[in-house]
This record gives C-alpha cells, sequence and structure tokens, in this order.
C-alpha cells in the first residue's frame, strides 16, 4: 500500500510540476514533458554512494519478483535452518524441500498445511508469497509449453498411507493423471485463496 501512495505521489508532483513549467516550454505534451523532467534533468543534489547502493536495492526489490524456490531458499539461508530441521517443522520430506528450493514442482502440488508451517516458520508475508507462487506456476507452465526436457517431475507430492505412513519416492510421482490438477490456474487460484485463509487462522 505504502509503494501506491508513494507511485501517486510522485506522478501527481511530476504533473504539477509539468504544468507549472508548460508555459516556458510550449506546446510539448504533458508527457514528453514528464520524461524530460525524469531523464534529463541533472540532479541538483548529489547522492552518497551508500544512499545510492541503497536506493538501488529498494528498486531491484521492487521490481524483481522471486519464485517460490527463490524466496524460500533465501529466508532458510538467512535463518541458518538445516534441512532436517525443517523436515520436524514442516512434515515434509527432505526431498519436497530440496524440490521447493528448486521450483521443482507445481507449488499447488504441495500439502498445503505443510507448506503453510514452512512459510510462518520462514516468517514471510502472504502477499509475498503468493507472488512468489504464482512466478514458480508460470515458469514451471512456460517449460512444458516449450517442450523443454523436464528438471522436474510434476507429479503429486506425497499421498497418505494407512492414514499416517508417508508411500516411496517411486510411487510419490508416479501419477501423471493426478498430476494434471495441479497444471491449470483455477487450481493454483483455489489454493492460493485456502493458504491466505490458513494464514489468517
Amino acid at each position: 500500500m505504502m509503494k501506491k501512495e508513494l507511485n501517486k505521489d510522485i506522478d501527481n508532483f511530476l504533473r504539477a510540476y509539468s504544468i507549472k513549467e508548460s508555459t516556458k516550454i510550449g506546446n510539448l505534451r504533458l508527457e514528453e514533458l514528464e520524461s524530460d523532467i525524469v531523464f534529463k534533468a541533472e540532479p541538483k543534489v548529489e547522492m552518497s554512494a551508500a544512499l545510492k547502493e541503497k536506493l538501488t536495492n529498494k528498486l531491484y526489490e521492487a521490481i524483481h519478483i522471486n519464485s517460490l524456490g527463490e524466496l524460500v531458499e533465501k529466508s532458510i539461508s538467512e535463518r541458518g535452518a538445516t534441512n532436517p530441521q525443517l523436515v520436524e517443522i514442516t512434515g515434509l520430506t527432505e526431498d519436497i524441500i530440496n524440490r521447493i528450493k528448486e521450483d521443482a514442482l507445481f507449488p499447488n502440488s504441495i500439502p498445503i498445511k505443510n507448506l503453510k508451517k514452512l512459510l510462518r516458520w520462514l516468517e514471510l508475508e502472504f502477499e509475498q508469497t503468493e507472488k512468489a507462487i504464482r512466478k514458480t506456476f508460470k515458469i514451471l507452465m512456460e517449460e512444458i509449453g516449450s517442450n523443454q526436457e523436464y528438471r522436474f517431475e510434476v507429479k503429486p507430492t506425497f499421498r497418505r498411507q494407512n492414514n499416517s505412513e508417508q508411500i516411496s519416492e517411486r510411487e510419490r510421482y508416479s501419477d501423471s493423471r493426478a498430476s494434471k490438477l495441479y497444471r491449470n490456474e483455477i487450481a493454483l487460484d483455489k489454493y492460493i485463496k485456502r493458504l491466505g485463509e490458513l494464514y489468517s487462522d
């Protein structure tokens, strides 16, 4: 919300400044005048190197959207967590955790309560997580569409056996028809909506 308000303030400032200056410049279109102000005007104040770096990083963060794998791997690294710790905390297998880091499975194929445990433990905000999930979904769909040799297997991550035991890794990724359930945006939207509800609990 703060970014939107900041962008609106900047836009309003540029328009007000452009209108004020338009009497001096003639018949330039407003958009052209705004572009001149932003890209051609000489800065009146020299920023320090530290401030330039800080603003550059902030701009990059605003523009760049991490995939789920990037977001999770970065957060895990910052917390110094190990896979065995994450297995205990989330109930996910080590193989699934690695696949999440690699963006090697569809996010909506991950058991939703276990994923929520992982994301909440990493203290990731839901808005940030949603964008990351959608980016990973897009990446995998593009890989399927381009007929690349898949670096991932789009299969259910795991099922329950006898209501408690997890089945083998080979069986876990064996049902190709079930995997197609995760390859559509309607299923993704429902998954994200439910994840948001769990976040609010």
